[in-house]
């Protein structure tokens, strides 16, 4: 297995970020209701400055690896942030056959069982990022059929 890319960490790293900024304003919103206009005010102040923020990695995400992000933002239910997260979190699938990817991924069906003893078949293991963003592009490509 090969190391990540000083590109593919730095990426993850955006990523990383995005989503901490994505939860504290997740967790600011809630706070406008029922706040005196002067705290009102700041509360705004700080989501105006999250959403600067997330949508700067959004354009950083769209102009990185272009031509690779173009052939999976074509499949339904991949937006954005998806390409981003798959080709930060996983490694170029050129040495790789399809198979190892999704173990990667952790979206492949391993056996819990060991010689003799059969096991029920689940998806486990892999990298986790990849497996959340796969699971989310596949629950809104369901809802928008």
């Amino acid at each position: 297995m090969r190391l990540p890319t000083e590109k593919q960490e730095t990426l993850l790293a955006w990523i990383t970020r995005r989503a901490q900024w994505v939860d504290i304003k997740v967790a600011e919103q809630p706070r406008l209701a029922g706040t005196p206009k002067p705290v009102r005010r700041r509360i705004e102040s700080v989501i105006k400055v999250l959403n600067r923020q997330i949508g700067d990695i959004d354009q950083r995400m769209k102009t990185r690896f272009a031509e690779r992000k173009k052939r999976l933002e074509s499949i339904q239910g991949v937006g954005i942030g998806t390409p981003a997260v798959l080709l930060a979190a996983l490694p170029k699938p050129d040495p790789l056959n399809r198979r190892e990817i999704v173990k990667l991924a952790g979206v492949a069906p391993l056996n819990h069982g060991r010689g003799k003893k059969r096991g029920k078949r689940s998806t486990w293991g892999g990298r986790a990022t990849a497996r959340r963003v796969l699971y989310m592009a596949a629950l809104s490509a369901v809802r928008d059929r």
